[in-house]
């Protein structure tokens, strides 16, 4: 049981506690380690998420560039009006049905053993 001094008035006297300085500067010393050790925690995590952050914009900045590109090849070389139109359409047959017919004669007859056939069937312009 514990036995406290009542003065006239019947509560209990205050009890002092004396620190000496050694005991105070090595609790605040600890506080401010501690605060230290806290601030480096929450920096560290603070810049590997914005090195994160930073590394996907990068990486879809560079996505949306190369996907522009395409887009200009797309309409440079497939959608654009020239190739669209009936007369390249048409010359286009015209160069595939020449090369087919090129090529499936050489098979039959091979140019090297008729003179006269290199020039005959030689790449044409058109």
């Amino acid at each position: 049981m514990l036995a406290l001094n009542a003065s006239e008035s019947g509560l209990a006297e205050p009890c002092t506690v004396t620190v000496t300085s050694s005991e105070s500067s090595t609790v605040a010393e600890d506080f401010q380690k501690t605060d230290k050790e806290a601030l480096f925690y929450i920096i560290t995590v603070l810049m590997f998420y914005a090195v994160s952050i930073v590394t996907l914009m990068v990486k879809y900045l560079r996505q949306e560039k190369q996907e522009a590109e395409y887009t200009n090849y797309y309409y440079e070389y497939v959608s654009r009006d020239k190739f669209q139109d009936p007369l390249y359409q048409n010359s286009l047959n015209v160069q595939r049905t020449l090369s087919a017919v090129r090529d499936s004669y050489n098979k039959v007859v091979p140019t090297d053993c008729i003179p006269h056939t290199k020039q005959a069937f030689s790449e044409t312009s058109v």
